[in-house]
């Protein structure tokens, strides 16, 4: 029977997915997985660019609807369309539960309706930016070409919501980068321990919790309270609360 609602809707399709019985995943990590960008940056691009709450918090949720029905469009693709042409193809259960077809559809009518209303020239370089690295990383079959392509996938939907607000200005998009910086590394430990499974297959994890990360990089990214106020790190500080808790 078709899940109506993983159809419909982003995001929960994207919940779908983490949850996926072949890569098991608490609902807690799943919803942190899901939304940890979002947990960093939607208090600190507030203080940083100084608009009107209600405003701002309308086109961020509308940013990150874009945001994954982009990302999703990629997955049902690659998962519905690209499947048959792999030799070893990875079926994701998820995929069996939704329309396919009207999933892409839909999502393509949530990115051009919501255009309207977030136009500007850094948000379709957003938008462009994340398709081009989506169909690059989809085109590559071979697993080591997927470990090369994927930091720029990744990179470019960490940076997705502040590229699209940014109209440009470096100074912001440099301090968005600096908050997100655990992030980036987390994906390079991740990428490594791939390529280490790969050919080395050990029986243990060598990946750190995501707090680790975070208060590593603490010190460096406090230089922005020379020109942003500590409240810029309330979400950052609340995503490390949950790693806490999700790794006790």
């Amino acid at each position: 029977m078709v899940d109506l609602l993983a159809t419909l809707l982003p995001i929960y399709l994207t919940y779908k997915r983490e949850i996926d019985p072949n890569a098991p995943s608490s609902p807690l990590n799943s919803v942190r997985r899901i939304f940890r960008e979002a947990f960093i940056l939607f208090p600190a691009l507030f203080f940083m660019l100084n608009l009107n709450a209600l405003s701002y918090a309308l086109i961020f949720a509308m940013l990150f609807i874009v945001l994954h029905s982009i990302y999703e469009v990629g997955y049902v693709y690659n998962d519905w369309i690209r499947i048959r042409y792999e030799e070893k193809p990875t079926i994701r259960r998820y995929v069996e539960d939704i329309n396919p077809l009207l999933s892409i559809i839909l999502r393509g009518i949530y990115i051009v309706s919501l255009s309207f209303f977030l136009f500007s020239l850094s948000y379709i370089y957003a938008v462009l930016l994340l398709m081009l690295a989506i169909v690059n990383h989809n085109r590559k079959v071979e697993k080591y070409k997927q470990l090369i392509t994927l930091p720029l996938m990744r990179t470019a939907k960490y940076m997705f919501v502040p590229i699209a607000m940014s109209g440009f200005n470096i100074e912001f998009l440099g301090g968005c980068l600096v908050l997100l910086l655990p992030l980036f590394i987390m994906e390079g430990e991740a990428i490594a321990g791939s390529v280490i499974r790969f050919y080395d297959h050990p029986k243990t994890s060598f990946r750190f919790p995501y707090y680790v990360w975070f208060l590593t990089f603490l010190p460096f990214q406090a230089l922005l309270l020379f020109r942003y106020p500590i409240w810029i790190f309330s979400g950052e500080l609340l995503f490390m609360a949950i790693s806490v808790v999700r790794h006790r």
